[in-house]
């Protein structure tokens, strides 16, 4: 099914599980940095130095560089910059990745019992205790270190005080994280309101991807020791680029270019990306693997993978700054060609962020660029900071201030109690964590930590809280229904009312009641209301309100009719939407209107309204939409009680305009016939163009008549195709008079009547003794019709030798009789004709396919007379003169009831089965009129077979190329023969017709094959309604 306005529930729930997995994530890593220790040293992923180092001492004992050195306490030496670490707290120290752990590990090391305890069962092997604990509560962890210049067979052994992360890094990135969670919470909301529209869609995966590259980023180090918190740091890291650059490619609209070929762009701007996301992945799961794999001779080979990774990082870094700019173009070039005003100020805003935030992102590539260590050890971290600040400011203008990703839709009056009551939640929230870290304050040294623990715990209870709310609203919902009854004790009520009677007032009525009412309260100028008298029934218009001109009526479409029934509303965005604009979008596009509202019965879709801007420019809001739907219901509750009289009024009057447009197309017959009786040639001859030989005026006929005009001219060949005795040999002739060539002969071959060696004699004429019988000279069909038109019918029963002889006269224009050798030149256009499938015959190997390719460069097709309904009435007119004159009676028309009868049979036959039974109709009249009495049982009566033959050729034209201007409607076969059989039998039939029909008088009648007043008779007999 084509896409439409609304996905379907279980298909939001992919990125809502990914956007909570984030949130998780960043609590967990929040959590993790709080509770990790610190040396004051940082080390980083090795350089080239490090892999030389690696070569010279097989023994693996040169451990890891110290590239800087912060707040450190000592008791002995201090290490210093380009010092290289061996070992913390015993732990060995060989790589990167174990600098990190080993730092990791301190928070979960033991603190010993007393003073100078060794955390090594083994003392005799130390020197001195690994892990001390003092009386003042301090942690002092033994590390082992030679300097630059120094020996690492005699390293350094002090003790460094543990210390705590410095809390501004980790306040920083609370701050951030806690006002990112608020533009989090708009896009997770936007999405979830509006997951259709691809701006709310990508700006949720972009806030997601944020996040995380973010918290992660920002403590990159700290996390670096644990892979499964460093994957999805590094996945969305590099994604960060990418999925911003598609969130301005779709808002605030979709970008021109990208609309035309958006599969083609989204790869090539993913490729990249995705590649290196991958490779990156796989070059740390490759590093953690031969870390724990690691012995004295594959030490040098988890060097030069970590190198790799530290390489790879770099390497991105071009990658982002490239995708940042092409960012920055994008807004750009939105902000010059957005026009509307909200979205143009957005957009300004968010411009200027970007423009603002280059100086701090330009700092940082330079420090990338220039001072690595710098970089790495968290000098960019403050001016990434500033850049995400920028951009969160803008966001922030644009949501409160210009309605960014539509907040106005998603945040109502209830949605600010569910804020304030939010606001009461973290307050108690915050009362239940400082109660129970109130004890471990008494602790100064544990101070720091309850100051970082606190707002991660924080987090931590509101997101409980919220969950339990979820959890407790649903019960409410289930076990306590009594307020949220209130629209069904709204529908039972006014079910009430309508049962007082169709005084009440009718659909257009009450639809102008409810116009009225929405405008007044709502704030509007323009609305319309659309209603449908059935499921599969159109909406048509029954109300409107303002200056506008809806269309009267709108077509059932399941495009539009499934979206409605998913979501009770669908508003106008001019953001930017996947694919094709769906059916509910191009009717608010074009209609001018900002708001569908389902009207619903019943559990089905009764109807919609429409409403357009409100005066103020504001959008709609939740409190809007709750009060369109209580509308709605007393709407739809009173218009039921009189859809059945309005579909019975419909029918009759339906009824009585076929009946009078039919009468009128009779008397314009009529007058088309005396006109031409006073005046033969202004009838038959209109702008030099010939047709009194083809009777009809349907659609059909018509654009048939248009292509005989244009292309009579030419000296193409022309196929025409057709069933048998639908004229297709008078059509031939209607081509002939109005061509170039009408003063020459026109030589009509009948190629089914004759045999092969006949037909070739036929066509081509033969020589004095060619064959016994032949006496004399004898001049070929294609010479008779030089300098004119030569006809042959049949063309698919001839045979293939015919057929080749055929081709040459077609390709040389010559050919020899007979028995003869002179070569005769023509001039001949030719015209053939079949009611043969030749597709079939080529495929069969019963006619070639060069010479189909050859005959077939005009192709008409005649259409059955069951597809020409409209034209039965002048045809039968047509011959009923000419038999009555050639037979000699005064017999001058039909009854209706005959033409409803001849309307209603299927013609098997065509014009030429027509022909007859008017001819025989003639003969046996006894008075001036034709009736039913006078036509043939057959055709009073069809048998059951000739119905199903005549509705299974409505739906298959057997290969031929098919005539538009079929205006017969299709309705169900049944034999109508078995009416009449007796009373009981014949009411039920008529009953089981009319109920089939959906109580369509008309499409009854001819369902049972019967004239319509014979069948309206019949149910007054019965009184069937």
């Amino acid at each position: 099914m084509a896409r439409y306005d609304g996905l379907k529930p279980a298909r939001r729930w992919p990125l809502v599980l990914a956007g909570i997995a984030v949130l998780v994530y960043s609590i967990i890593v929040l959590g993790f940095v709080s509770q990790s220790r610190d040396l004051g040293l940082r080390c980083l992923m090795p350089n080239e130095e490090d892999l030389v180092a690696a070569g010279v001492h097989p023994e693996n004992e040169v451990g890891v560089r110290i590239d800087r050195v912060f707040d450190v306490t000592t008791d002995g030496d201090r290490p210093q910059e380009g010092s290289r670490l061996l070992s913390i707290g015993g732990q060995p120290v060989r790589t990167f990745t174990e600098f990190t752990q080993a730092i990791a590990n301190l928070r979960s090391t033991p603190t010993p019992v007393g003073s100078f305890v060794p955390q090594t069962s083994d003392s005799e092997e130390h020197a001195g205790p690994i892990v001390e604990k003092l009386p003042s509560h301090e942690r002092w962890i033994e590390v082992e270190f030679f300097k630059e210049d120094g020996d690492p067979s005699d390293p350094y052994s002090p003790f460094l005080q543990e210390k705590r992360l410095p809390l501004g890094a980790l306040s920083l990135s609370l701050v951030w994280f806690t006002l990112h969670l608020g533009i989090f919470v708009v896009g997770a909301m936007a999405y979830w309101k509006r997951p259709f529209d691809a701006a709310a869609r990508m700006f949720f995966a972009m806030c997601i991807v944020t996040v995380v590259a973010f918290v992660g980023g920002y403590h990159w180090w700290v996390i670096a020791a644990r892979l499964w918190l460093n994957i999805p740091f590094a996945i969305c890291a590099m994604l960060v680029p990418v999925v911003t650059l598609h969130f301005f490619l779709v808002f605030p609209h979709r970008k021109p270019w990208f609309a035309r070929h958006p599969r083609t762009i989204l790869a090539s701007i993913y490729a990249l990306p995705l590649a290196a996301t991958t490779g990156m992945v796989a070059l740390l799961c490759y590093s953690a693997w031969q870390h724990a794999h690691t012995d004295a001779y594959s030490l040098g080979d988890l060097l030069y993978t970590l190198s790799y990774v530290q390489k790879s990082i770099y390497g991105y870094l071009a990658v982002a700054t490239v995708f940042f700019v092409a960012t920055l173009y994008a807004l750009y070039d939105s902000y010059q060609t957005t026009k509307n005003t909200a979205e143009h100020d957005q957009v300004k805003w968010i411009l200027w962020a970007a423009a603002a935030s280059t100086l701090p992102v330009g700092y940082t590539l330079l420090l990338a660029l220039n001072d690595r260590v710098e970089f790495a050890v968290g000098h960019a971290r403050f001016p990434m900071f500033i850049a995400s600040l920028l951009f969160m400011m803008a966001y922030a203008v644009g949501i409160i201030r210009y309605k960014l990703m539509l907040v106005d839709q998603v945040f109502s009056r209830g949605t600010l109690y569910f804020v304030l009551s939010f606001g009461v939640l973290i307050v108690y929230s915050l009362a239940i964590t400082l109660s129970s870290l109130l004890g471990m304050m008494q602790d100064m040294q544990f101070l720091h930590q309850v100051i970082s623990v606190t707002p991660v715990v924080l987090v931590a209870v509101i997101l409980l809280g919220w969950i339990r709310d979820r959890v407790q609203q649903t019960l409410d919902r289930s076990f306590y229904r009594e307020k949220y009854q209130l629209d069904k004790v709204m529908q039972g009520m006014n079910q009430a009312v309508a049962h007082l009677g169709d005084h009440l007032g009718d659909p257009a009525t009450l639809g102008q009641q409810m116009l009225t009412s929405c405008q007044e309260v709502l704030h509007i100028n323009q609305a319309a209301i659309y209603l449908r008298s059935g499921p599969n029934e159109d909406f048509n218009l029954i109300a409107v309100q303002g200056d506008m001109s809806p269309p009267a009526r709108l077509a059932n479409d399941p495009e539009l009719a499934i979206p409605l029934l998913e979501n009770a509303s669908l508003q106008r965005t001019s953001l930017g939407g996947r694919g094709p604009r769906s059916k509910v979008q191009t009717i608010l596009r074009e209609l001018d209107v900002d708001l569908i509202h389902r009207l619903e019965m019943e559990g089905e879709l009764a109807g919609f309204v429409l409403l357009g801007r409100k005066r103020d420019d504001s959008s709609y809001t939740a409190e809007d939409l709750t009060f369109l739907t209580a509308l709605g219901q007393i709407m739809t509750l009173h218009s039921s009680k009189v859809h059945d009289e309005i579909t019975r009024l419909n029918q009759e009057l339906s009824l009585k305009t076929e009946r009078v447009a039919e009468q009128q197309r009779q008397i314009s017959i009529l007058q088309s016939e005396i006109m031409g009786s006073r005046d033969p040639q202004k009838l038959t001859i209109q702008g030099g163009f010939r047709n009194e030989l083809i009777r009809g005026n349907s659609k059909a006929i018509r654009e048939l008549l248009d292509t005989v005009q244009k292309v009579s001219h030419s000296e193409s060949s022309v196929l025409i195709r057709g069933e048998s005795g639908t004229g297709k040999e008078l059509l031939a002739q209607t081509l002939h008079m109005n061509s170039p060539r009408h003063e020459g002969p026109m030589v009509r071959v009948h190629c089914a009547a004759l045999s092969p060696s006949l037909l070739e004699s036929e066509l081509f004429g033969h020589t004095k003794g060619a064959f016994t019988g032949a006496h004399r000279d004898k001049e070929g069909r294609f010479e008779m019709a030089n300098g004119g038109t030569l006809f042959l019918d049949e063309i698919g029963d001839i045979s293939l030798e015919t057929q080749v002889k055929l081709l040459r006269v077609l390709q040389e224009r010559s050919f020899e009789p007979v028995g003869g050798t002179r070569t005769i030149q023509v001039d001949v256009r030719l015209v053939t004709a079949t009611h043969q499938d030749l597709e079939s015959l080529i495929l069969q190997g019963r006619f070639r396919e060069d010479l189909y390719y050859r005959l077939n460069v005009i192709s008409m097709t005649l259409p059955p007379l069951r597809d020409r309904v409209d034209d039965i009435f002048e045809l039968a007119r047509h011959f009923l003169g000419r038999a009555a004159q050639r037979i000699g009676k005064p017999i001058s028309h039909l009854d209706d009831e005959t033409v409803d009868i001849l309307k209603q049979y299927p013609w098997p036959g065509n014009i030429r089965e027509l022909e007859n039974v008017i001819e025989r109709a003639v003969v046996l009249a006894d008075d001036e009129v034709i009736t039913p009495g006078d036509l043939p049982r057959e055709i009073l009566f069809p048998n059951p077979s000739q119905l199903q033959l005549g509705s299974q050729r409505r739906h298959t034209t057997g290969g031929q190329e098919p005539v538009a201007g079929g205006e017969t409607e299709k309705v169900p076969v049944a034999v109508p023969a078995a009416v009449g059989d007796n009373g009981a039998n014949e009411e039920q039939q008529l009953r089981d017709a009319l109920s089939r029909c959906g109580g369509n008088k008309a499409r009854a009648a001819r369902l049972l094959g019967m004239p319509r007043s014979t069948y309206y008779s019949r149910l007054k007999k019965y009184r069937i309604t």
